[in-house]
Order: C-alpha cells, then structure tokens, then sequence
C-alpha cells in the first residue's frame, strides 16, 4: 500500500499504520483493558483489546483458548488460511465467509519485558476498499508498543508525545476540536488542538482565542485566562473561588500553566 493510502494511529502505548479512511470511533479503559475500534465511511472496520500482564502470559494457554473460539468461526467459514509468515510475533487467521466476508482475528504476544498483550479484529466486506491481506500486512509490519519514557499519541489529525506517567482520563474528540485530558498523581493536563489555525489568525491573536476556549471550558472553573502578548497566556483565579473549588481541594493542587503553540505544517493551534 502507498505511503500516502495510510497513516499512523498511536494509543495508550500501542501504534500502528492503518487504511487512511479508517478512523478512531470508540475508545475505553475498563480494568486495566484498553478498547478501540476504528471505522470507515461503511462499518466498523477494526476492534483491537490491550493489556499490560502484571506476569509473564503463558503462550500455550493463549494459543489453546483462540483455537477453541476460533473453532466456530472454522465451522461457519469457507475458506481459513493462516496469517503471512512476515507478520512476526502474530497468530490467527483470515476467514473467508459469504457474500464476500472476510474476518481476520489475531493476538500478538512478544517475549519483550512489558509487552501488553493485544486482540484484534478485522472486518471487510463488499464495501471494503482494501484488499485484506494487504490491510493486515500494514498493520502487523508498522505495530510498535512503547511503554516508558515518551508515549505516541496520534488519531485523526493529531499527533504528539507525553510522559508515560500520565494516564487518559477523559476526551472529547470533534472535527475541529480534540480535546483529550489526562492525570499523574495529583496533576491534571488537558490537550486541545483546533483545526483551521489560518482562519482563527484572521479573527485576532492565537492568544486571545486560546484564551476564550479555556475561560468557555468547563475543564477550568475558577480561572480567568488572557493573552498577554500574542502568543502568550496569563491567568487569575477568579474571584468566587479565593480557596479553590472541589476538584482542586480533592487533588490538592491549584497551580496552572497555560500555554499555546502554532503548528503550521498542520495548520492546527494546540493549548
């Protein structure tokens, strides 16, 4: 597939090259499991499950368990072929169904110390533009995990680097907004990036921009934020709140930092 029919999707600790049409439509975290799914513009097209073991997973249990689910799939399949042999460190198959069905289901476990151990699934049917093999062939050659130091985070047109001692709390991920928040210990740090930074420069400063999307933010009640210089940001705490508010007496922490950068090649304003 040509360079330019991908891009690179990075989550909690997990990244991959996918389809170009294929975009985050759901996320969670429940117990330690992460979940996304990706869709095109027809159907879910990927649901992929992570965990980081807490031990060492026993690879013959693993392989035993898929090949009991897998055996119904077997059964209502026409054709099973295995996963290309360049597709290291992956076990599963391609399922050939009906009416152009295709399912591809595989686990990826690594010797690697602190390797999370992932499931996915992936779907294609007559709507499919991609051809499977090629699909999965992406996928398995450009998968990496990461899981100290810095952390790749990219989906949809965002993309950026944080400590692994934070964690997502929360997002809110529209077409010109992705708003993504995350906590370590006592800290909180919320991630905007708007889309259209051209347009938002026509209307004033980045600064004065930044500044009414944080002081509209429900993330930051007891702020006042302004621009001090056009691309700088200053704040007060407002008056309402001398002590602080619930959340800041419950974390412990009422100091800010507000701040914004320009990103031309993307023409986005994160803050």
């Amino acid at each position: 597939m040509a360079a330019t029919a991908h891009h690179r999707f990075a989550w909690n600790g997990i990244s991959f090259d996918v389809p170009r049409r294929w975009e985050l439509s759901e996320h969670r975290t429940t117990r330690g499991v992460t979940r996304i799914a990706m869709e095109d513009a027809a159907a879910v097209r990927l649901e992929c499950e992570w965990l980081y073991p807490r031990r060492a997973v026993e690879v013959e249990t693993v392989r035993e368990r898929y090949l009991d689910r897998a055996k119904s799939l077997s059964d209502l399949a026409e054709r099973v072929d295995p996963l290309p042999t360049d597709a290291l460190g992956w076990t599963g198959h391609f399922y050939r169904m009906e009416e152009q069905r295709t399912l591809v289901i595989a686990y990826h476990q690594s010797v690697a110390a602190g390797a999370p151990f992932v499931f996915l699934r992936l779907h294609f049917d007559a709507t499919s533009t991609e051809e499977p093999a090629a699909a999965f062939r992406l996928l398995a050659r450009s998968f990496q995990f990461a899981n100290d130091g810095l952390i790749p985070w990219a989906c949809y047109d965002v993309s950026f680097l944080l400590d692994c001692r934070f964690r997502l709390t929360g997002s809110s991920l529209d077409a010109g907004r992705k708003h993504l928040i995350f906590g370590w210990g006592l800290r909180r740090l919320c991630l905007w990036h708007f889309s259209l930074a051209n347009l938002i420069r026509e209307r004033g400063t980045f600064a004065e921009f930044a500044a009414n999307a944080l002081n509209t933010s429900r993330s930051l009640p007891a702020l006042h934020v302004t621009a001090d210089g056009p691309e700088t940001l200053a704040w007060r705490r407002k008056r309402r709140y001398p002590i602080g508010h619930a959340e800041e007496i419950g974390r412990w922490c009422f100091r800010y930092h507000a701040g914004l950068r320009h990103l031309p090649e993307r023409n986005q304003l994160a803050v």
